[in-house]
């Protein structure tokens, strides 16, 4: 028998291996949550932004329409080109605005010497007007306008 040859382990150095094993891979656990919350996070806002750019153009149409429904001012041409739709938009001030589909884009164009702008990216723009109602219709749905006014001309 050796007196001291044998030593006994004490049991805090295995408790304290455990402890630092355990808050390394607690860490290890929150870096890769937080990294992976972020990238969700992004995808997130990124769907978010999408689906508002999606609902702009309609939103930004009818409230176009609306604003001239009150004297009646909306009617309806073709683009002798492209055979597509414009919607024509007849101020109060006699300035017409048109709405129209060009390269993949909703355009306004104002009678006013600023030219055509883009509004928003689409692919699809067709509009009819029955009944006092226009339809507008984009990729991204359609939306029924009521007029008010009921002088809508086709």
């Amino acid at each position: 028998m050796s007196n001291g040859a044998e030593k006994k382990r004490d049991p805090s150095d295995l408790s304290s291996f455990f402890a630092v094993a355990l808050f390394t891979i607690m860490l290890v656990a929150i870096m890769i949550l937080s990294a992976f919350s972020g990238t969700l996070f992004e995808h997130i806002n990124i769907n978010r932004l999408e689906n508002i750019n999606d609902r702009a153009a309609l939103s930004y149409i009818a409230a176009h329409v609306t604003a001239v429904d009150d004297i009646g001012g909306v009617s309806l041409d073709k683009d002798k080109k492209t055979g597509g739709d414009i919607l024509v938009l007849s101020g109060s001030n006699g300035r017409n605005t048109l709405l129209y589909l060009e390269d993949g884009y909703l355009m306004e164009f104002n009678r006013d010497g600023k030219g055509a702008e883009k509004v928003a990216a689409i692919s699809k723009f067709e509009v009819s007007i029955e009944n006092s109602i226009v339809t507008v219709t984009t990729d991204q749905g359609t939306r029924l306008i009521y007029l008010h006014a009921g002088e809508a001309v086709t």
